[in-house]
């Protein structure tokens, strides 16, 4: 609300969302065939970036891995890369008409 009172940044916040969003789809879009693909590394990296060494490695007999066994991880994952895939688009396109509007007004070039 502040931004849009002023001149200067007025289009710098549709303009961000936009891209932002963009790169954000980009980047769900190319994590799904990892995903899908190759799970088993995908998960190990992932943990390797939050923990040392197996850490986070549990028996195969551990109740969190009857909880959630590894086919639950597989579906949250994609359904993750799913609904950040559709909210980029819907923030692109809402971006996308905030931008159109402002040219309409005569404010963005």
């Amino acid at each position: 609300i502040a931004l849009r009172r002023s001149s200067r940044w007025r289009t710098v916040v549709p303009r961000g969302l936009q891209v932002g969003a963009l790169m954000t789809f980009a980047i769900a879009l190319l994590a799904v065939p990892v995903i899908l693909l190759g799970f088993d590394d995908f998960f190990v990296q992932f943990h390797s970036v939050f923990f040392s060494g197996d850490t986070w490695r549990f028996s195969t007999t551990d109740t969190l891995l009857r909880l959630y066994p590894e086919a639950f991880w597989q579906d949250t994952s994609q359904l993750t890369a799913g609904i950040v895939g559709l909210q980029a688009v819907i923030v692109s396109v809402l971006a996308t008409w905030w931008l159109r509007r402002l040219r309409a007004e005569g404010i963005a070039p």
